[in-house]
Parts: structure tokens; C-alpha cells; sequence
């Protein structure tokens, strides 16, 4: 089981952060607004596909230290948003962890590559 992080839990975060967890991830969802992470704690994330309805339970915080140490941190924070996410999860991140970047947008690659040096995708 890897402990994975997902940096801004809209749309595409919730999406991916539902079926890494539903694979068996411990799954944390590090989240600005705190009355969803509060919300997703409690109820999880729902998800529909198609013809089937399925509910993963996730542990949601606008606390990066309330998970501690991620063996990976997928970012899908919009590109403009990187530098307010990287200051909000630098406790998740250790010398072994892997950073994800899914933005919209430039230059955030680059931004956390100088978080965690050839660590980056």
C-alpha cells in the first residue's frame, strides 16, 4: 500500500484520489476549503460511472500535517495556484517522495522539481 497525497481535490483530484484508494492507496486529500475536506472525511467520495454508483472512504484536511510523510503528492491544483500549494505541502513531502503534476497551465513543473530535485513527473 503506498500513501498518496492529492494537492487540490476538485474534479480531476477527486476523480484519480477515488480510484487510487478504491486500488487500496492510503489516500489524504489536502484540500483550502475546509468545510469539503470536513465533508469528504465524513462522507467520502462518491463516484458514477455509467450504470454503477460507488462510495471510497478518504481522509480529507486542510492540514498537510494531519497525514505527515506521502510516498507521493499528486498536484492537480491549477497552475497559478502552485506556489500557494507547494508552502501548504511541504510536510508531505520526504527524500524519497514523488511529486505528480496534473495542472492546466506552465511553469509548475518547474516549480516543484526545485521542491523535490529529480523527483518530479
Amino acid at each position: 500500500m503506498n500513501r498518496i497525497a492529492i494537492v487540490g481535490p476538485g474534479a480531476i483530484g477527486s476523480l484519480f484520489g477515488a480510484l487510487l484508494a478504491r486500488a487500496g492507496n492510503e489516500l489524504f486529500l489536502l484540500d483550502d476549503n475546509e468545510s469539503r475536506a470536513a465533508q469528504r472525511s465524513t462522507r467520502g467520495i462518491r463516484v458514477v460511472d455509467g450504470e454503477s454508483e460507488w462510495v471510497v472512504p478518504v481522509t480529507s484536511s486542510t492540514d498537510a500535517a494531519d497525514f505527515g510523510i506521502a510516498d507521493t503528492v499528486i498536484v492537480c491544483t491549477k497552475a497559478y495556484q502552485t506556489e500557494s500549494a507547494i508552502r501548504a505541502m511541504t510536510s508531505l513531502v520526504g527524500d524519497t517522495t514523488i511529486l505528480v503534476s496534473l495542472p492546466p497551465g506552465m511553469g509548475n513543473v518547474e516549480q516543484l522539481a526545485a521542491l523535490a530535485p529529480g523527483r518530479c513527473v
